[in-house]
């Protein structure tokens, strides 16, 4: 773990209030604190402010819409699925626990989405 910050430590946080269920709440809970620990640990460098960004939208088909993501180092999410990576299929298994719809990071960027009603 990172455990000196030389550079700023920014978040972005937008809400809308929604009612969940308490196990989806949790699983939500769980995957929102493993995405951070790992943007923490694995996308923050000391070269630039790290922003972190969470949002919760609500859609016009009723669809709650989270995404969380950085501006730190980008990462191939399917590769450390099949890596056996502990946090990565921690997420995926939630996701999938909970049906929610989970859109992953690409190269591109660093942002998931977790999709429910």
């Amino acid at each position: 773990t990172n455990s000196t910050f030389n550079k700023a430590i920014k978040s972005y946080i937008d809400e809308e209030h929604t009612n969940i269920d308490y196990r989806k709440a949790l699983n939500i809970g769980v995957i929102i604190f493993e995405i951070i620990e790992n943007s923490l640990n694995y996308s923050f460098t000391n070269e630039h402010d790290f922003l972190l960004i969470i949002s919760l939208t609500k859609r016009e088909n009723q669809q709650i819409c989270l995404t969380i993501g950085d501006n730190g180092n980008q990462f191939n999410f399917t590769q450390k699925l099949n890596d056996k990576a502990i946090g990565i299929n921690l997420i995926s298994f939630l996701a999938k626990d909970s049906l929610l719809l989970l859109k992953t990071p690409q190269l591109t960027n660093n942002h998931y989405e977790l999709i429910f009603k």
